[in-house]
Formats: structure tokens, C-alpha cells, sequence
């Protein structure tokens, strides 16, 4: 928050330190000499950006002409976000953002158990009890889950697992889905289109179609065009593959 408050704000006074530190981060139109930070990535983590920038006042047009300045390669971003946390969430949608923006934006999310009480909720299947019992320390916990190290060290050393690899494991949690390794499904000539989409990084395409029996198919390919994951489900479990299709397009696409 504080990094979005003095990169973006015009609510500083002509003589705010904030000006000094824009003018050593390069995006900025200060002379080439005074530049002297060039931002690889940015990390957020159970960001209230959303909510306080009704206050800041700062238009996301103003964070895509920021990133527009980094021609070289996009400016990478994750946004993590605990299941539990209820001050947290969702950037990237919220942004507008979309393909041809220079900023490589996504929200991960992480759902360890806050506390015992938590736990103790999601055990007996208390899922909004779980929610307000764990929200506090899913707030200020955010360190103590290592999958969130993963994610930072990732990010800052630009050694991010690919897309397409990300959405696959997604995918094989996806309740009812038969993973179809001899692809003995694969029959898109017959198949209705229902969504194609393609990953932000360039790994790969989704291809999300139904059937004339109505059993929704899933097709992954890489940027080869090979097809790297084929998966189905069945009636009862079309609606949460539907659900998981729309978080992919929003997260990754």
C-alpha cells in the first residue's frame, strides 16, 4: 500500500519525499541520470488497495502508462491472498486489465489454516464460521505459510512456474474430473466451443468445449499446439468446472 500511496498519489505537497523516491525509480519522466531503480516485480499480499483507493483517488490507466515504460519485458506482479482474509482481494479483474497491457498481474491465492479454531470450523464443515474465526491472523499470517516464500522467491527471481503447468494442476483438483491421458476423448470436430483462452505468458491455450451428450471437456495446449492435458467431467460436476474455467480466465488469460 505504501509503495501504490508514493508511486501513484497526487496528494503529496511539491516538497514530499514522495517525489524523491519516484525520481531514483525509473518509469518516471525525471532526467535519465537521476534514475536508478528499475522495478522487476512487485509483491502484495493481503492488499486493501481496492478499498483505500477511493481515497488515493489513482486510476488504473495510471499504473498501465507506468508499466507501459518497461518495454523491455512486462512488469511482473502477484497478489497473494489467504482464503481466510477478509480485508484481502482480487486485483487483476478489478484493474481492467487485459492481453495487450504491459503488466504481468495475477492473485494467488493460499488456503492454510489460520488458527486451530479455523481448522476446527472446516472440520465439522463450518466454511463462513471458519472464515470469520481465522480472518485476523490469515491477515498478519501471511509469512508463516511457506507457500507464500515459494511465491515471493519466484517472483523476485523471475523463475516462476509457467502457466500452463499452474492451470494443469488446477485443473486436476477440479471435483469429478477424469484426466483423459490417451485422450481417447479428443474429438473437437464434434465438440460446441465454449471458451478458448490464451495464458498471459504465452505457455500455452485452454480450450473448454461441450459435447453433443453434454459432457464438458477441457483441452490443454502449449505454445506448440500439443496437446498437453485432456479432462472431463460428468453431469453432476459441470457447474464447478464452469466455476474453475472462469477463475483460470480471470487469474491467468
Amino acid at each position: 500500500m505504501i509503495l501504490w500511496d508514493i508511486l501513484f498519489s497526487e496528494r503529496f505537497k511539491p516538497e514530499d519525499p514522495a517525489f524523491d523516491i519516484r525520481a531514483m525509480i525509473e518509469g518516471y519522466s525525471q532526467p535519465e541520470q537521476m534514475r536508478k531503480i528499475k522495478l522487476k516485480s512487485i509483491t502484495t499480499m493481503g492488499s486493501p488497495i481496492l478499498f483505500l483507493n477511493i481515497m488515493l483517488e489513482v486510476s488504473s490507466d495510471k499504473l498501465k502508462e507506468f508499466a507501459d515504460s518497461y518495454q523491455n519485458e512486462p512488469l511482473r506482479w502477484i497478489n497473494i491472498i489467504h482464503s481466510s482474509d477478509l480485508v484481502a482481494y482480487p486485483l487483476r479483474s478489478s484493474l481492467n486489465l487485459n492481453s495487450s497491457d504491459n503488466l504481468f498481474l495475477r492473485d494467488e491465492y493460499i488456503s492454510t489454516d489460520a488458527n486451530l479454531a479455523e481448522k476446527t470450523a472446516r472440520a465439522v464443515n463450518q466454511v463462513d464460521a471458519a472464515m470469520v474465526l481465522g480472518g485476523t491472523d490469515a491477515h498478519i499470517g501471511y509469512w508463516q505459510c511457506q507457500q507464500t516464500g515459494h511465491l515471493v522467491t519466484g517472483n523476485l527471481l523471475g523463475s516462476d512456474t509457467p502457466t500452463i503447468q499452474k492451470v494443469i494442476a488446477r485443473l486436476n483438483k477440479v471435483p469429478g474430473i477424469t484426466n483423459d491421458a490417451m485422450q481417447l476423448s479428443r474429438r473437437i470436430f464434434m465438440d460446441d466451443m465454449l471458451a478458448e483462452l490464451k495464458f498471459k505468458d504465452g505457455s500455452g491455450i485452454l480450450r473448454f468445449c461441450v459435447n453433443p451428450l453434454k459432457i464438458h471437456h477441457v483441452y490443454i495446449f502449449d505454445s506448440k499446439n500439443d496437446c498437453e492435458f485432456t479432462g472431463y467431467v460428468g453431469w453432476i460436476h459441470a457447474e464447478g468446472l464452469k466455476q474453475e474455467i472462469e477463475q483460470i480466465k480471470q487469474n491467468f488469460c
